[in-house]
């Protein structure tokens, strides 16, 4: 990295990591990631593929679904999700935790534990990584993500938007950078379960037309700045930027 000419930072906040830890400034260029507009849009998705979900998270015993999406790993922050929705006391809403173990089996047999404990086995869903991540957003009324370290940008968070879905995120790293508070989302306290636990509460209490102005907030956010179309875009003309550059020295010195 301290040898690069130019060095792409995935958001503002490793920007500032990169400028703090390794004193560089002048080259750094943040080319923020990109989601497929074809793959992460609500019109995409047909009412097959939403069925074939539903039928997996059983949403018609339900009122309310929170979809908390990524790989099994204690930093993710699933304990503080469940303790969360234990805090709700509604034997209404479900949180489908959706992702892959990957050989974590001490963690998910904690996870287990804990779920057993607060007597919540009814309302919380463990299901394996999905290739149609889409289809199960479609029908999550909260995506929440409450990584106990800063994310480095939030993948999840910006897909969830692109699907027009309310998201609730700690507010640090770069989900301060996909969130406009109570804009497009909410931001909550990190590591605080009970603030956490209130801003859930709210996101499900929201009315059909706040709903519906975050879904269209969102969806234009990211279609105005994080498409993968705009990422591509802008990293061939850093390469186009250096070569050049390195041209002209390569002319000047001979």
């Amino acid at each position: 990295m301290l040898k690069g000419d130019y060095v792409i930072a995935i958001s503002n906040f490793i920007r500032e990591h990169i400028e703090k830890e390794y004193k560089k400034k002048n080259n750094i260029f943040v080319v923020p990631r990109g989601v497929n507009e074809n793959f992460f849009s609500p019109d995409k998705v047909t009412s097959a593929r939403i069925i074939s979900a539903a039928k997996k998270i059983k949403t018609d015993e339900f009122k309310k679904t929170i979809l908390m999406p990524g790989r099994l790993t204690s930093w993710k922050g699933h304990e503080i999700a469940i303790r969360a929705l234990h805090l709700l006391n509604d034997n209404n809403t479900k949180l489908i935790i959706l992702g892959d173990t990957q050989s974590r089996l001490k963690y998910k047999n904690y996870l287990d534990k804990l779920v057993s404990k607060l007597n919540l086995n009814n309302r919380v869903l463990f299901l394996n990584q999905t290739r149609d991540l889409p289809s199960f957003m479609m029908l999550a009324d909260l995506v929440i993500s409450c990584s106990t370290k800063p994310e480095a940008f939030g993948r999840t968070i910006l897909e969830a938007q692109a699907m027009g879905r309310p998201v609730l995120a700690f507010n640090h790293g770069g989900s301060v950078e996909l969130i406009i508070n109570n804009n497009n989302g909410i931001l909550s306290k990190p590591m605080d379960v009970s603030e956490f636990g209130e801003n859930i509460k709210k996101a499900l209490l929201l009315s059909a037309k706040e709903r519906e102005y975050i879904s269209k907030e969102s969806i234009r956010n990211v279609r105005k700045k994080y498409l993968t179309t705009m990422m591509c875009k802008k990293t061939i003309q850093l390469y186009k930027n250096l070569l050049a550059k390195k041209i002209d020295e390569k002319n000047f010195n001979n």
